[in-house]
């Protein structure tokens, strides 16, 4: 025998180099506990656990193919079963063309690296190297008589991993050939270890060999002594040597005869292997392929399981004890409250007794399952039912989770990637629910998404670092880790000072990347559903970013609604750029009452520039109109209003002011009474309207009435006439009244109607009105006379009969002798004509009404010419007047910086705005202001401690330069000059044509003219009644002209008429008076005259009287009219020529009166 053949026996022999655990010692120390934790069985269990000792031994022996499903190959000699082995896997593994001879059973199974191992007599574990392997097969095929020591007394079996095998759980036994005749020296047959290796085989492959045509009978005789666990597949060999025609039939044959003896077959193929090729191929009949890969499944039951049902059968045993132990002790202790002192003592001690013998078995079956864990992981490499066990332990014994052994070791071998681990990792998880193991076995999974959702389950339950980890992972833009973090958002788990956090990495993640639109609906849900303002906010600035427009503005509008201020400042910026959809976002906020107060003009400021700039888009020109007409704003009402006039629109602008006046908007209210000023009559219309609801100031209402009379007189417009109509008749306004009987006397609008005239003078109080009432009542025009004829016709009716009164009139041929007096026009200057509708004048009326009806014609003459005489001096402007009861202290006034013009009653200030009075004199030089700073500066003049200044009207400034005219009374050096150098232009408050110009007076320069406001003048203030001359009267609002600036009223007696006019007779001249003086003067002598010769019984004479008296009250009211109408002033200048020659006139008429 050879050296390296010895050395090969010698290495069979040989012990592992791998240190042998001893079993049976490691199992038997659990029987200690397993005593602890079922006592009562414990012989039982004792006796099982022996058992399962020595077959996990024997398993243990062959791990490497415990687990494995064992296909074994058989057949006879000559089937070639190693020749089919390696032409199925493509490689040269097995001896082929051995002789026969007793060989050891071989196993091969998948393996990641080629290598050999052998189970020798002493059941010890030989790893091969790969040139003993082939000193073995040549030992193997020996058979020379010098080898006395056969293989199968040295090995058990020889078990090759190979790479190239793809099926991973099942490893294939080659056998050795049974026909053979056993050599005599030998102890075993090939045939008996053949039957032996196969009964334990799972699966029979069995060879036939194709050139004997079918299966032998010996075959069926080995195969029913076997008796297959599973149907065996068939193999015919060789068949590439056979005809192709034959193999169906032999296929045939093979499948008929195995039926015949109850031998199941799962498949059969015909094979072909030549002998120049590696790789062997079908030829006909099954895949053996697909067989192969059906029973490629590991095998499930091993005696180790049937040791882990002992062990968890003691377990349950133990587990049930402690539970009846505290159903005992829970009784014990109801039943210890109802014992005496002594029995208590003896049921504590029972239950303390109870409570350690539980502890003790609870504690007994931890270290039992602790045990069992070790063993499992140590001895039999089991690290799934260690896993299991470790899992048992947390779920019933430890508590204290974060202290537990058992969780740590999951924990560390889930880390390391075991897959069985990890599933009782997760199964203890989810069964307990912690959020401390949730967290660890998130921590072992590394990154994957169930990490993350652990993670997740974790902080769920309010574990902190479970937070910390979705946030790191957050940080590193994993989106699912974000996303987990936006579901804790939404169930309130996330702490205020990390909810931004949250929020910023969204924007981020929508900005950057976002194709998971979780996040993004995330962010949607709280904008919209939860409606969290911020969110609304910046997510709509991460759609402007990326030109989502729309949605962006859809956002931003929700942010705002709630008042959010970043909001609302982008929508009043965006506004501001022009931003069409930014402010008509805006216009909705305001709708739904959402714009701060202070905010409003600004908003309504920029619709109002857009739509004057650009109204393309209507929707902002809508919700102005809502505003101004459904909302019934005054503001808005009064600024749609101006842009309707920039636009040239007056009667939208009419209209629109008209909204807003009647909301009592005094902006709307004073654009009105300028306009109404200007002429327009469409808005002096609304201005009776305005007057219908109430709207107007009391100090307005005369004006209005005004307005209504021009409308009514000179444009015939009715709408005017019917709202005087209902204002008299329905509402009673005195005004409205005496407007109405003026339509009726003069035939205004309507057809004169003495008779409602009458009526509707009578029904009101107006100074006018008593006079016009006595009037038409004299002409016989009242309702109470049935004849409308003039009261001449009355007169000569009922003196008809009377001989001296036919003399008298004898020379008439018809009644025209008394001319009718007028009747006094509505619109007439009430100042001027103030004695014509005093009882005085009334008391003439009737006493001229005597003369003409009675015989007391010499009574009648004397009071007439009394009443005349009173009259006449009564006419004078009283306050003109100078009297001595009121004197002027011209050095008192001149000292504090003032001067009163003595004719005019105004009080004028010495110097000019700017500069100052100290001491008696002018200090420094004026400003010159533009319209509006010098109107205010007068409002604001204090001197000589008078706080009533104003501005001038035109008229009054023109009376300090009309020297010509008679009117200048300045003395010389009394008003100071704005400069030394210069007498400069003044301003007025009088307008020209519309309020945008302004009159002013040069002094030492060309006649006054008019200027834009903006122009700078100097200003001169003034104290007293407004004198305005009527060409600008109709000009100016009444209502501008503030009444408070007038002089004190002097109380005048007849004594000081007397005087003032003996004065004025002494020194003015008889033409300077003009052609109303004369007549009354001529009237006078001629009456004294007349009664002078009274003795004269001649009544044609005394007719004079009354003749003067109408031509007297003639003059008188023609002097009014004059004097209120400039379009007379011209005829007044031509009458001062005619009014001496009409004195003369009367006067021969007179002496040919006498005379005749």
């Amino acid at each position: 025998m050879q050296h390296h053949t010895l050395e090969t026996i010698y290495t069979l022999l040989s012990a592992s180099n791998t240190p042998k655990q001893n079993i049976a010692v490691e199992i038997k120390k659990l029987l200690p506990l397993i005593a602890q934790v079922d006592p009562e069985n414990y012989s039982k269990n004792y006796r099982e656990l022996m058992l399962l000792i020595q077959q996990i031994e024997q398993e243990m022996q062959q791990k490497q193919l415990t687990e494995k499903t064992i296909v074994g190959v058989g057949g006879g000699f000559g089937a070639g079963k190693s020749r089919f082995i390696n032409s199925l896997l493509g490689i040269e593994v097995l001896p082929e063309a051995l002789e026969p001879c007793t060989a050891v059973a071989t196993y091969l199974s998948a393996s990641t690296l080629e290598q050999t191992h052998a189970l020798n007599l002493l059941n010890h574990h030989i790893r091969l190297k790969p040139e003993q392997l082939g000193q073995l097969r040549h030992f193997v095929g020996d058979t020379n008589t010098q080898n006395d020591i056969q293989l199968g007394e040295l090995i058990q079996y020889v078990h090759l991993g190979i790479p190239q095998l793809t099926w991973e759980h099942i490893a294939f036994l080659d056998t050795p050939g049974y026909s053979k005749a056993d050599a005599e020296h030998h102890h075993h047959s090939d045939e008996q270890l053949a039957i032996n290796q196969l009964s334990k085989a799972d699966y029979i492959l069995w060879l036939v060999n194709a050139k004997n045509g079918t299966i032998r009978d010996e075959d069926l005789q080995f195969l029913q002594k076997i008796q297959p666990k599973q149907p065996i597949f068939v193999v015919l060999t060789q068949s590439d040597l056979v005809n192709r025609s034959d193999i169906e039939p032999i296929l045939q044959s093979v499948r008929q005869n195995l039926k015949n003896r109850n031998i199941a077959i799962a498949g059969i193929m015909a094979w072909a292997a030549p002998i120049m090729k590696l790789q062997g191929q079908r030829l006909a009949g099954d895949g053996i392929g697909d067989w192969l890969d059906k029973i490629n499944q590991p095998i499930q039951h091993h005696t180790i399981k049937d040791l882990d049902i002992l062990i968890q059968h003691v377990f349950n045993k133990g587990i049930h004890h402690v539970n009846q132990l505290q159903q005992e002790i829970e009784t014990l202790i109801k039943v210890k409250d109802k014992q005496d002192l002594q029995n208590i003592t003896q049921v504590t001690n029972i239950i303390e007794f109870k409570q350690k013998n539980k502890t003790s078995i609870l504690q007994s079956s931890r270290n039992l399952m602790l045990d069992m864990a070790k063993i499992a992981e140590y001895l039999f490499k089991d690290i799934h039912q260690a896993a299991q066990y470790h899992a048992l332990i947390i779920r019933e014994f430890d508590k204290n989770y974060s202290d537990s052994n058992s969780l740590e070791w999951l924990y560390q071998q889930s880390c390391i990637g075991i897959k069985s681990v990890q599933k009782e990792f997760k199964n203890i998880t989810d069964y307990l629910k912690n959020n401390f193991i949730q967290y660890k076995y998130a921590l072992s999974l590394k990154d994957n998404q169930e990490a993350i959702y652990y993670m997740y389950l974790s902080a769920k339950q309010n574990y902190q670092p479970a937070f910390d980890w979705l946030f790191d992972k957050t940080h590193q833009e994993n989106i699912d880790a974000l996303f987990k973090l936006t579901e804790l958002f939404k169930i309130g788990k996330i702490k205020n000072q990390d909810k931004n956090k949250i929020f910023k990495f969204c924007y981020q993640y929508i900005r950057t990347n976002n194709s998971d639109q979780r996040i993004e609906n995330f962010v949607k849900y709280q904008a919209t559903n939860q409606n969290n303002t911020e969110v609304q906010y910046n997510y709509a600035l991460i759609l402007e970013e990326i030109n989502d427009s729309v949605s962006m503005l859809e956002y931003m509008f929700l942010a705002a609604k709630q008042r959010y201020q970043p909001a609302y400042d982008w929508f009043f910026n965006q506004a501001n750029k022009k931003n069409i959809n930014a402010l008509f976002s805006l216009t909705e906020l305001f709708k739904i009452s959402k714009i701060n107060q202070q905010d409003k003009s600004k908003l309504f400021k920029i619709c109002y520039q857009y739509i004057i700039n650009n109204n393309h888009d209507k929707r902002i020109e809508d919700f102005i109109k809502y505003q101004a007409i459904k909302q019934n704003d005054a503001e808005v009402q009064y600024n749609y209003a101006l842009i309707f006039e920039e636009n040239k629109n007056i009667t939208s602008t009419i209209e629109y002011m008209f909204l807003a006046a009647k909301q009592s908007y005094h902006l709307a209210y004073d654009w009105l009474f300028t306009q109404a000023t200007q002429g327009n009559i469409d808005v002096q219309f609304k201005l009776t309207e305005l007057f219908e609801l109430g709207k107007t100031n009391k100090k307005d209402e005369k004006t209005i009435f005004n307005y209504c009379y021009d409308a009514i007189r000179y444009q015939n417009d009715h709408r005017f006439f019917k709202f005087v109509e209902q204002q008299a008749i329905d509402k009673k306004v005195a005004e409205a009244q005496y407007l109405l009987a003026t339509c009726y006397a003069f035939g205004y609008g309507t057809n004169i109607d003495y008779k409602k005239a009458y009526q509707f003078y009578k029904n009101n109080s107006i100074g006018n009105s008593v006079y016009n009432r006595t009037v038409l009542d004299y002409l016989g025009l009242s309702k109470k006379s049935k004849n409308n004829k003039l009261a001449s016709i009355v007169v000569f009716k009922k003196y008809s009969n009377d001989p001296k009164f036919s003399t008298t009139f004898s020379w008439i041929k018809e009644p025209i002798i008394f001319k009718k007096p007028s009747v006094l026009d509505y619109n007439e200057d009430i100042e001027k004509l103030k004695i014509n509708y005093t009882p005085i004048y009334l008391i003439l009326i009737i006493i001229t009404f005597l003369i003409l009806t009675t015989n007391i014609i010499w009574i009648a003459g004397i009071i007439a010419l009394g009443i005349i005489f009173y009259i006449t001096l009564s006419r004078v402007k009283l306050n003109n007047i100078e009297f001595e009861e009121i004197r002027i202290n011209t050095e008192e006034e001149a000292y504090k910086g003032v001067w009163t013009d003595s004719k005019t009653g105004l009080m004028w200030a010495r110097i000019s705005i700017g500069q100052k009075w100290i001491n008696g004199e002018c200090i420094g030089d004026a400003e010159k202001l533009n319209w509006n700073n010098a109107k205010t500066a007068c409002q604001n003049f204090r001197l000589a401690d008078y706080e009533d200044w104003r501005l001038p009207m035109i008229d009054e400034l023109e009376t300090l330069i009309k020297e010509q005219s008679g009117n200048y009374n300045c003395p010389e050096g009394m008003l100071f000059r704005p400069i030394k150098t210069n007498l400069g232009r003044y301003w007025s408050s009088s307008f020209f044509g519309c309020n945008e110009w302004v009159r002013s007076v040069p002094f030492g320069g060309p006649l006054s003219n008019y200027h834009g406001k903006d122009n700078l003048y100097y200003v001169r203030a003034v104290r007293g009644e407004v004198i305005a001359h009527t060409s600008i009267r109709t000009q100016i609002s009444t209502s501008r002209i503030d009444n408070k600036y007038s002089l004190k009223k002097l109380k005048i007696s007849l004594t000081n008429l007397v005087k003032y006019y003996i004065k004025k007779l002494e020194t003015v001249c008889f033409f300077t008076l003009g052609f109303f003086l004369a007549p009354t003067i001529i009237i006078l002598v001629c009456s004294i005259i007349y009664y002078s010769l009274i003795f004269i019984n001649d009544f044609s004479a005394l007719f004079l009287i009354p003749i003067f008296t109408s031509i007297w009250l003639g003059f008188q009211i023609f002097e009014n009219l004059i004097k209120t109408n400039n379009s007379m002033q011209n005829g007044f200048k031509l009458f001062k020529i005619f009014g001496p020659m009409s004195a003369v006139i009367i006067f021969l008429f007179f002496i040919y009166k006498l005379l005749s």
